[in-house]
């Protein structure tokens, strides 16, 4: 069964669905494999059994590494991959890629976004307060660089921040935060 699991995931660039509880199943094949060689008392049948183990692993290690080169190669070239062919412990990890994949588009994008990356920026210790601006959080934001090079983040909502100008504007443009305004009067 492995080796036929194992072949088709090497002719094809999707992946294969897998039986219903696939590495569960093969987890107790191992254990199960373990058990008998601990039982049996014939050195013969041990190192049969302790062979056919180290051959389970070696596909059991392929099929998943392959599997995962699939599922990374699609994220990154067509921006998605169709779970229903993962076994559930696959698509967490997809979604986990996915939502990091989506996370550093985020902050490329923010960067690039910002109106005066063409302006130089003054990355100087102690460079003038002026150009920061204390806000508040209305939505999650992800980490980003700030125009002065610091990494900022990640912010969740109702978290307060003094970030630079231009970074804090572009966050208030796009309804990410609000500014705070302290009347000292």
């Amino acid at each position: 069964m492995l080796e036929a699991i194992w072949r088709r995931e090497l002719e094809s660039e999707l992946p294969q669905p897998l039986p219903h509880n696939f590495y569960d199943n093969v987890r107790k094949s191992l254990v199960t494999l373990m058990e008998s060689s601990q039982k049996t008392t014939d050195e013969i049948v041990k190192a049969v059994i302790t062979e056919e183990m180290r051959v389970i692993r070696s596909l059991i290690e392929y099929i998943v590494r392959l599997r995962l080169c699939k599922v990374l190669f699609l994220t990154l070239v067509r921006g998605t991959v169709s779970e229903s062919n993962l076994t559930p412990e696959e698509a967490e990890i997809y979604r986990s890629m996915r939502g990091r994949l989506d996370s550093l588009l985020t902050k490329v994008l923010a960067l690039a976004q910002s109106s005066d990356l063409q302006r130089p920026v003054d990355v100087r210790e102690g460079a003038r307060k002026e150009n920061y601006v204390l806000l508040r959080f209305i939505k999650p934001c992800p980490e980003f660089v700030g125009i002065d090079g610091m990494i900022y983040g990640p912010f969740e909502a109702e978290e307060v921040a003094n970030l630079p100008k231009d970074n804090a504007e572009a966050l208030i443009s796009r309804g990410i935060a609000v500014r705070i305004t302290i009347d000292l009067k």
